[in-house]
């Protein structure tokens, strides 16, 4: 899965105001750190691994599929 730049800027964004480092997170989600980074510089890992890191952070889905626009 390829995640766009607001997608990548939104997981950052909603792990540091949790106050997370990435090791943290990592530990809360149950996602590898390394998959964790890959995903904030990259915007690239398996679909199961941004829903459990999505879940994990708290971000709706509208929010991160940009589906408020779309009103």
């Amino acid at each position: 899965m390829k995640l766009n730049e607001t997608q990548m800027q939104t997981l950052r964004q909603y792990r540091e105001a949790k106050g997370w480092t990435q090791a943290e997170a990592a530990s809360c989600t149950g996602v590898p750190v390394f998959i964790i980074g890959i995903l904030e510089r990259e915007g690239a890992a398996h679909a199961k691994n941004v829903r459990k890191l999505v879940d994990g952070l708290g971000i709706d889905d509208r929010t991160f599929y940009g589906l408020e626009a779309a009103k």
